[in-house]
Order: structure tokens, then C-alpha cells, then sequence
């Protein structure tokens, strides 16, 4: 029986607003135009895995002109990890990986995640590194949207994917060059050379798994000592006071749990209102909320119960204050 903690709000990430002036004169790259691409993004925690599952809706506007044929998620840390974690749920027709293994030994920079759910057509050979369309629809085409989620053991930050249309249009004017057994299109003797950075692909703010040991977050404040501060930490606000910008009245929330702490204690309110079931505070793991806010003045308090460094229960609570103008 799956158990669902919690489906976070829904944000929404933006393509550019206009795609760059053409400057190659090459009609084809204007004709593989992906620049108004649109994501949607949430992420949900599950207990019977202990991973979240995070999903990608990729829309397609009128605007664009070439098929959405790749998207990249590279999710890139300093360690080091296979790319193939057994723990994780998968789907078999789009996660193809489990079925093929991994090198003995084998490892790279990138957080590893597996396949759920993707349209038909697509598959990943490797899912850290991304999926694509197996050349049975061609891809995603402008006004069409297709739907991906993915699973992984690492809590929720920011980061980006990257989009990429289908390329074999563009095979006179590129080169393969190969680097560490795998292949990369590169820009051939084409005059004027085709601009690959600014039409070819794009990258989309979304939320993604990170991991917390890598980032520089806010322990919330206070005179607690270092160890009990480490129970809450966030990535958004970074301070205890925050004005948002005119007009604005959502705000973000990133927030990480410390890895002693006892869930069972957490509380959160907004403006003395009990929001605690919109998180999923688990041990080592962290949440993304989306919260709406009221005109002024907007208190938010968080409290936790872990153990410290001698093994004794103390408690970590923080203040936030969100201003909308």
C-alpha cells in the first residue's frame, strides 16, 4: 500500500520570454526553436520507499518550432555514487537500466535517480544523465505537454534541466566529438557557425534532488548551540526577516531536517495557524513548500525536537518573518 505524505504546490518555470535574434543563417536552426518551453514541477515524499518523487510536465507552446527530443538532468554533486540505486522504484519501459546493469565499479558525479513514469516512446538508458524519445514520435511537438517523474533517496532544491530538440536536422552543420566514451554534437566548418548555445538548448529552473551537505543554508538563528541548530536549516530564506518584492505574496520555503531529529515533534504555523501537514520532516531529508501569504507582516515558527552531540533530546525552534509590501 503506498503512503503519501504530502503533494507539494505546484510552481511554475519559464522559457525565455523571446527567443535570441537569429544570427547563423540557417533557417533549420530557427525551425528547431524550443526557447518557450514550459515546465511544471512538483514533489511528493513517500514513506514505503523512503525517496520523493518528483514530477516534470515539459509544454510545448504554439511558439516553438522543433520537437523537444532530450531533457537532461544531470543532477551534479561533489561525491561520487553508481548510477544505479536498487532501492528505487522504476518503470521498466522507460527506465531501462536496471534491466541492462552498470559497469563493475563504475561512478559518477551525479545523484542517482530512477524512472517512474514517462509518454510513451521515451526510455533512459542511464537515468542520471537524462531521457529521450526513442525515435517513435519524434518528441515533444509545440502545442503538445508530455509528463516525467522521476524518484530519488535526496531531498528537494533548486536546480535546472535542459531541453534539447531533435538534432539530426542539423547533422551537416555539426561535428560528434567523443569525450569519455560518450558523444557530444559540436559545431562543424559551417560560415556562419551555427549557435548552439543560444537555439539549440535551454535550461529550466526547476526544483530538483539536491544534496544538503553541499549547500550553504540558514540555521534559523537564535542562541541554540551549533549541533541543536543543525536540526532545522533552510535554503530559502536565508535570513530571519525577509521583505518580498512588490506585488509578490507567495513565497518559497526550502527547508532541511537534521539527521537526529525525532519527526514526530515537529510543528509549523503561519501566522499562528498549524501548517505542520503540509511537510514531511524525515531524518536527513528536507521539504519544499510553496506557502500564500497575507498583506504585511507574516510570522512563521517552526519547532523540532532531535538529540545532540551527548545524546540528550534538546529542541530547535525559529521565527521567520515574511513581509508582503
Amino acid at each position: 500500500m503506498k503512503i503519501l505524505f504530502y503533494l507539494f504546490l505546484t510552481s511554475l518555470a519559464f522559457g525565455q520570454a523571446n527567443c535570441p535574434q537569429d544570427t547563423t543563417g540557417y533557417e533549420v536552426v530557427r525551425d528547431l526553436t524550443i526557447c518557450y518551453t514550459k515546465v511544471n514541477y512538483s514533489v511528493e515524499y513517500h514513506l514505503e520507499c523512503n525517496c520523493y518523487y518528483y514530477e516534470y510536465t515539459i509544454i510545448s507552446p504554439e511558439a516553438n518550432k522543433g520537437l523537444i527530443h532530450y531533457i537532461d538532468f544531470k543532477f551534479e554533486t561533489s561525491k561520487e555514487y553508481s548510477p544505479l540505486d536498487r532501492t528505487l522504484p522504476y518503470n521498466p519501459n522507460c527506465d531501462r537500466l536496471p534491466k541492462l546493469g552498470t559497469i563493475p565499479g563504475e561512478v559518477n558525479n551525479l545523484i542517482p535517480i530512477s524512472i517512474v513514469s514517462c509518454p510513451d516512446g521515451w526510455r533512459s538508458y542511464k537515468p542520471a544523465v537524462g531521457i529521450h524519445e526513442n525515435y517513435i514520435t519524434g518528441g515533444i511537438a509545440p502545442n503538445q505537454s508530455g509528463t516525467f517523474k522521476i524518484a530519488s533517496k535526496f531531498p528537494p532544491g533548486r536546480r535546472k534541466i535542459k531541453i534539447i530538440p531533435e538534432y539530426l536536422d542539423l547533422e551537416e552543420y555539426l561535428i560528434t566529438v567523443v569525450h569519455a566514451n560518450e558523444y557530444e554534437w559540436a559545431p562543424g566548418q559551417a560560415d556562419p557557425p551555427i549557435a548552439l548555445g543560444e537555439f539549440y538548448s535551454w535550461d529550466l529552473e526547476v526544483i530538483g534532488p539536491v544534496d544538503p551537505e553541499e549547500l550553504e543554508l540558514f540555521n534559523g538563528g537564535g542562541q541554540k548551540p551549533d549541533d541543536v541548530n543543525l536540526f532545522l536549516r533552510y535554503a530559502n530564506p536565508k535570513e530571519s526577516q525577509t521583505e518580498l518584492p512588490a506585488g509578490q505574496n507567495t513565497f518559497e520555503i526550502l527547508i532541511y531536517y537534521g539527521k537526529t531529529i525525532k519527526k514526530e515533534t515537529f510543528k509549523a504555523t503561519l501566522n499562528d495557524q498549524d501548517i505542520k501537514n503540509l511537510f514531511s520532516p524525515v531524518p536527513g531529508g528536507g521539504d519544499y513548500v510553496k506557502l500564500t501569504l497575507q498583506n504585511g507582516r507574516n510570522v512563521l515558527e517552526f519547532s523540532i525536537d532531535g538529540l545532540n552531540k551527548r545524546g540528550h533530546t534538546a529542541n530547535d525552534k525559529d521565527r521567520l518573518v515574511l513581509i508582503v509590501k
